[in-house]
Formats: structure tokens, sequence, C-alpha cells
């Protein structure tokens, strides 16, 4: 967090964390009302997120060597995290400007259809990977193997999306896709790569 280079990961991390405290609190008996349930669902994963590295023992290192996983870390943090992107990623195909002129856009909408296509490719590789793992008996391989092929679908959007989509938006877009694949076991050079596409 401390890295000079990531200046603007912490200002997006501080800003979603900002966001998060003033909706639970009050000022003059009224609620602040965050952008949408997204924004406040992505705020309190990053704040879990913050709160797991400050809780790591001084002097733990990551090992830079760590591979592109296949096995699965947390199943539920796959499903949690992966239903929150889902609902966002949802809630954008949902918007008709025709029809809710008057409601403010939800974060991730886009007036692009190309940008709505790929949102909606990603909404059902999520799902696929979110139907592997909620069965009784979770195929975790299978599910491991499309996490792995989601983590290069999401660099390509982020790549491709991320200026058009805001600092903020992407920052907390992102913030939810490392998550997923943290959870999922994906390796660090994966997710520094989605990270670096905010730079």
């Amino acid at each position: 967090m401390a890295d000079k280079h990531r200046t603007d990961r912490r200002e997006i991390l501080t800003m979603a964390l900002v966001s998060y405290e003033r909706s639970i609190l009050s000022y003059d008996g009224r609620r602040y009302k965050p952008a949408d349930e997204f924004e406040l669902a992505l705020n309190e994963i990053v704040e879990r997120a913050l709160a797991e590295e400050a809780a790591q023992p001084p002097g733990r290192k990551t090992d830079k060597r760590v591979k592109s996983a296949s096995v699965l870390k947390n199943v539920q943090q796959v499903v949690r995290n992966s239903n929150v992107l889902i609902a966002a990623l949802q809630e954008a195909l949902d918007y008709d400007p025709s029809r809710q002129h008057n409601q403010r856009p939800p974060l991730l909408w886009r007036d692009d259809q190309k940008y709505l296509d790929d949102v909606k490719k990603l909404l059902n590789e999520l799902r696929q990977l979110t139907a592997l793992l909620e069965t009784t008996k979770p195929r975790k391989a299978e599910a491991a193997r499309t996490a792995s092929r989601l983590s290069k679908h999401f660099d390509k959007f982020l790549q491709s999306y991320a200026g058009a989509m805001g600092k903020v938006a992407a920052g907390l877009t992102s913030a939810a896709i490392v998550a997923v694949l943290y959870h999922a076991g994906l390796g660090k050079e994966v997710i520094d790569s989605v990270w670096g596409r905010l730079r």
C-alpha cells in the first residue's frame, strides 16, 4: 500500500472506504446514500482485504514465484464476490435510459453497445463459475480452470474499458475482480496484471 507506484490504487481504496464509512454514519439525522448497492458491497470487500493485509505478521513476504493456481482457496468467498459482480453487471445491462432517464445510471453502465456486449459475456462466465461451486459437491477443479480463463477476460475487459469507466468505478470493479481471483487461487502475477490496468 505504501509503494509510491501504487498511488492511484491507494486513492481508489481510500475513496471506497470513505464512501463506506459515510454509509454507516448520519449527519443532521440524514444518512449518506451511496451511489448503489454495488458501491456498498465493494467497499466492504476492500475493507476486508485491507484488514487481512494489516493482520499479516511483520516481515512476511509474498513468494514471487507463486504460479497460477489450480486449487481454490475459499469457495464461499469466490461465490460471494462473484455474486457482487453479477448483481452489478446485471444492473448495468438492465438499465434503459429511455425508460429510466430520471434515475441515476448504474455505476457500471455505459452508452456503448460493444461495452454492454462484453459485460454480458463476463456476466455469463461469472454465472458459469458460481454454478460450478453452488452445488452439493462443488466441481472445484473445473471451477479453477474456469476462473483462470475468466481472469484473462477480466484483464482484457479492464484493458479496454478502465479509462472509460472512470477511476473510481474501475477501481471498485477491480477490487471485486481481484477478490474473486485471489480466493479462486490465481497467482500474484495474474492479480498484479488486473491491478495494473488502473495505472
